[in-house]
Parts: C-alpha cells; structure tokens; sequence
C-alpha cells in the first residue's frame, strides 16, 4: 500500500510498518487495509533525540533488497527514503500473524483463567541446513500455565500436488485441509514434546521452549524429514489442550476448562488461531461452519 498508517502518502509501496511513540506497534499491509499485528517489545531512547528498535529475526528480517521509508510527522508530514544494505539472515521463510485473534472466527471465549495470549501464534519461521530442518512458533503468551495448555498442529505437503496426500485433520479438530496443500506430515506440537506424523508411522521429538514459554523451537534430523522446507507448503492452526495433547473442545458456554461459543451440533472447528492476511480473512475461514460444511484451512499466505 502507499498509504500511511496514520495517513499521508509514501513513496513507494509498503509490506510492513512501524508506528514510534508512547506506544511502539507493528503492522503489516493487507488486503483489508493495515493490521496492527504486536507491540514491539524492546525500544531503547538513549536520547531525547535518538532511539533503537529490536525486533525478533523471527517476526522481521531485512536483506540487501529491503528499502526502508521514514516517515516523519512533526506539525506537517514528509517522507525520506534511506538506504539498507544488511547481510541475508539464516531464516528461510517467515510469517507473521496478529495478536489478540485467538478467539476461532472472532467469538469463540476462552475459559476464565486462561492465560492472555495461550494459542495466539504471532510468527513461524523454518530454515534448513545440510543435516536438519528447523521450526520456530513464536506465541503471544504463555504455551502452559495454570493447568491450561496450548497445542499445535502444523501440515506440510511436500509434494505441492492438488488432492495428493491426506486432507482430513487429525482427530478433534473437525476441520480438512485446502485440495492444493493435502499433506504428506503432520507435526503435532504439545508443552512437553512433539510428534511427527507420516502415514502410519509417528516419531517422538523433543522440543525446545524457551524460559518465557513463548517460543516454540522444533528441530528435524534428515532420516526423520529429507524435504527441502523452503519449496513445500504449509497448514497451521493452534487450539487448547489437554495435559495428554489431546485437542479440548469448543463448547457452546465456556466452563472452567472449555472454550465456548461454539456449536458442536454444526462440527464447528475447535481452533483458536490460523496464520491468515487479515482477521476478515480468518472469520470468513473459521466460520464456513455455519454454512454446515466443513472447514477448510488454506496454507499458509
């Protein structure tokens, strides 16, 4: 877009923002218009004229090709382009998705007690080496507390063929995936490990979380996932868990342990969150349901 987030009009179009004040967000363009997807967490003013941001390489990363506008607002308005010139970073392939969404559709309620931010994916990143594969899901709060748990399941369809693979999600989440990413493995992501899933044959892998419990890091050896991660396409959704990893259901009325809102009579889907362009866009995924069909989760944008 070439419009401002507060208004005015930039030189040239623009994927991503950062709005600098009291409070620091950062958006993303979309066809919705502007989405303000978290707060920047770590602002340092060293003056009363200089400051730094520091954003996670999982949420943001710039390369040799990225331009960088500052748009200065003072009384009036003006635009200064500034040139970037930064070494490639070892993260293949990101996505970033809004916080506060980890409601389904847009109404399902989680239950009282539940952590703020428990499911509410913000970014997911993947990168490769010659031995490995490496996945990072960076939450919006807590994956446990309080006897409350966050699970996660991510699709790949390595073969990038339509209706090639599985398109039914494992069980309890009453949703199927999009024809053109059917998929070949599942990694089912828990608070205490996780599981890869192909065919009839699962495999125990451990994860890394990090002391915030935010940040989710899973890695796969080659004789587990011989795929190259930077060609396949991708499915995720988040959801509450049980403490075995099995998916808690979206009730009608939220109780001490379920999410409500939902309507299990119609096979609604027991999803808090996906990776969508815009919060329209995941309404209009999540609430097929009501057109009694089912739910079919697009890969990821």
């Amino acid at each position: 877009t070439r419009e401002g987030v507060t208004g005015g009009e930039i030189a040239d179009l623009a994927n991503f923002s950062i709005i600098l004040n009291d409070n620091c967000y950062f958006y993303a363009s979309s066809p919705d218009g502007w989405q303000r997807l978290w707060k920047v967490f770590a602002v340092k003013r060293s003056t009363s004229s200089a400051f730094s941001v520091k954003i996670a390489k999982s949420f943001f990363q710039l390369t040799r090709e990225t331009n960088i506008q500052l748009f200065v607002r003072i009384g009036g308005s003006q635009t200064r382009p500034l040139a970037v010139s930064l070494g490639k970073s070892v993260v293949a392939r990101k996505w970033l998705d809004m916080v506060g969404d980890n409601k389904g559709p847009g109404w399902w309620k989680l239950p009282d007690g539940a952590p703020s931010g428990i499911a509410d994916i913000m970014s997911f990143a993947v990168w490769n080496n010659s031995h490995s594969t490496t996945f990072q899901f960076y939450f919006a709060g807590p994956v446990s507390r309080d006897g409350f748990f966050a699970g996660a399941d991510l699709y790949i369809d390595t073969n990038r063929i339509t209706k090639k693979g599985k398109g039914k999600c494992l069980k309890g989440l009453n949703c199927f995936i999009s024809e053109d990413a059917y998929w070949e493995y599942c990694l089912r992501i828990s608070t205490r490990s996780a599981m890869l899933i192909k065919g009839s044959r699962i495999w125990k892998i451990p994860v890394r979380i990090d002391s915030s419990k935010r940040i989710v890091t899973v890695t796969l050896l080659r004789k587990f996932f011989d795929a190259d991660a930077e060609k396949c396409k991708f499915v995720l959704m988040t959801y509450l868990a049980d403490k075995d990893a099995n998916v808690v259901d979206v009730l009608a009325e939220k109780d001490s342990t379920h999410p409500g809102g939902g309507k299990p009579e119609y096979k609604s889907p027991n999803v808090l969150d996906i990776i969508a362009p815009s919060a329209v866009e995941q309404k209009k995924i999540l609430s097929s349901y009501l057109k009694k069909r089912g739910v079919q989760i697009p890969s990821l944008p």
